[in-house]
C-alpha cells in the first residue's frame, strides 16, 4: 500500500503551537519510546499489553 502525502500542521496542529494534540496515553507511549524503550518494555511499565502499545502507535500514525 502507499502512504498518503503528509498533513499540513496549519490543518491538524493545536493553533499556536506548532504540534500534534496527543492522548494521555499516547504521549505517555511516545514518551518512553523517545528515551529508547521498546513497545514492550513500555506495555510493561504502562500496565499496557504490547498490542494496546502498537494499536496506539498505528492510530498516531494514521492521524499524523
Amino acid at each position: 500500500s502507499r502512504w498518503e502525502a503528509p498533513r499540513s500542521c496549519a490543518r491538524d496542529c493545536e493553533p499556536g503551537t506548532g504540534t500534534y494534540p496527543l492522548l494521555p496515553r499516547e504521549r505517555a507511549i511516545v514518551e518512553l519510546l523517545a528515551k529508547g524503550h521498546t513497545d514492550e518494555t513500555a506495555a510493561r511499565e504502562l500496565d499496557l499489553s504490547r498490542r494496546t502499545v502498537g494499536y496506539a502507535l498505528g492510530g498516531l500514525m494514521s492521524r499524523l
